[in-house]
């Protein structure tokens, strides 16, 4: 598994935060995910506690790239860049309030940004991290119809793919389905926890009893099938050799 810097993305238009997250990986760096609202961003950074936020200014929603700024610094030393294609005086003077370590104007230059990220992730590295920043959240919140519901996560054994929507299997003896792809449930699963053991299936590492050569067994007594592209991935995690 990875042990680079892990950045997040904000930036509501799909093909430039593409972009940027293939010039992360470029450089060595883990691209933990892309958020294009105020809400997603917040979610993905209590699930992911990356090391740098590349931010897009002026986000597509309610908040902006500003205000989001703003919550970051209330509540992490996660330090922030700012993407922007605007230049006006009160937007620059208002993102200044809140201390970013760095600016990169769209259409960003690939150089400009392996500069601006090293220099923001050095800048981190100064400050305490905080118990709560290095800890795996104890739940998440995820959207079904209306609603947000909270989920415990030490409560989930595993999840299904099934088409567009998920089981999640929990102590719960009603399974809850919710419709969202099994590649974005995944993102906002803490990895430390979580992993991917076959196409269909994520487990709990936390509630995993034996590893067989084709199947994982859970504490709650299911068998899930284990694939041949994740054994390597799931033995190298528990030094099986």
């Amino acid at each position: 598994m990875s042990n680079s810097k892990k950045v997040l993305v904000v930036e509501d238009e799909m093909i430039i935060a593409d972009d940027l997250c293939n010039m992360i990986s470029a450089k060595g760096y883990d691209c933990v995910g892309i958020a294009r609202s105020y809400e997603e961003a917040l979610m993905s950074i209590s699930n992911k506690n990356p090391d740098l936020i590349l931010l897009d200014i002026m986000l597509n929603s309610e908040k902006s790239g500003i205000d989001l700024a703003k919550k970051i610094n209330e509540t992490s030393q996660i330090p922030f860049i700012f993407l922007t294609s605007h230049s006006d005086s009160k937007t620059l003077e208002e993102a200044i309030e809140t201390h970013p370590a760095g600016y990169l104007v769209k259409p960003i230059d690939e150089d400009d940004l392996n500069t601006t990220m090293a220099l923001a992730i050095k800048s981190g590295e100064a400050q305490p991290v905080s118990t709560k920043a290095q800890k795996d959240p104890e739940f998440i919140f995820l959207k079904d119809g209306q609603f947000h519901f909270k989920l415990n996560l030490s409560d989930v054994f595993w999840v299904k793919s099934i088409g567009n929507y998920v089981q999640i299997k929990t102590s719960d003896p009603k399974s809850k389905i919710i419709r969202m792809p099994l590649k974005t449930i995944m993102e906002v699963l803490p990895s430390a926890s979580f992993m991917r053991v076959h196409k269909s299936y994520i487990i709990n590492l936390n509630h995993l009893d034996a590893i067989g050569t084709s199947v994982v067994k859970i504490s709650n007594g299911a068998e899930i099938p284990l694939g041949k592209t994740y054994s390597s991935e799931l033995s190298e995690h528990f030094n099986l050799g």
